[in-house]
């Protein structure tokens, strides 16, 4: 009797503990493509989860700023993860990030700068229906100035006749605008 006593108190200090913050390490940014429509980027997340109790991951925000100046826009992607309990859990998850303008891609495009920095401000917003948390989390990388010429010339609308430039939209020649 005395064991199960012990066992249930035991049980019930555990059960009753207040939870510990999960932490987010960001590990990585890369930009995986530049359209006329958006920006992708995936970002990858260590995400360590200190609890007794697995957490539900529900999903990523990321606001993306270029040269510190040129706002892309706003994106969040739902996550479908559980952060199983006291483990790290790497995160990666692929945003879609929408540009506020395409004019600006047209400045960069045009400038001799090889390569432009990025910042990545976000959320990771865990929990279920009673409790939720956002950790936040910061990223920086760079895009080419070539990636950019190539999304900023698939946006230019078909000029017959009209081709790229040689070498800046396809490292095997000119092609045309279409």
């Amino acid at each position: 009797m005395r064991a199960l006593l012990l066992g249930t108190a035991a049980l019930f200090a555990v059960a009753c503990s207040k939870p510990v913050p999960p932490t987010l390490t960001p590990k990585s940014v890369t930009v995986t493509s530049i359209s006329p429509a958006a920006l992708g980027l995936e970002v990858k997340l260590d995400a360590t989860n200190p609890n007794a109790i697995d957490i539900p991951a529900r999903n990523v925000t990321a606001h993306v700023v270029i040269e510190q100046r040129i706002e892309v826009g706003v994106a969040t992607v739902e996550q479908n993860v559980t952060l199983p309990a006291n483990q790290t859990t790497e995160l990666k998850a692929a945003v879609s990030v929408p540009w506020t303008s395409i004019a600006p891609l047209v400045s960069l495009g045009l400038s001799d700068q090889r390569w432009y920095a990025y910042t990545v401000d976000g959320s990771l917003a865990l929990g279920g229906d009673l409790l939720q948390v956002s950790l936040p989390f910061h990223l920086e990388g760079k895009v080419s100035r070539d990636q950019i010429v190539r999304a900023t010339l698939s946006s230019v609308p078909s000029i017959p006749g009209i081709t790229a430039p040689p070498g800046s939209a396809n490292p095997h020649g000119p092609r045309p605008l279409h």
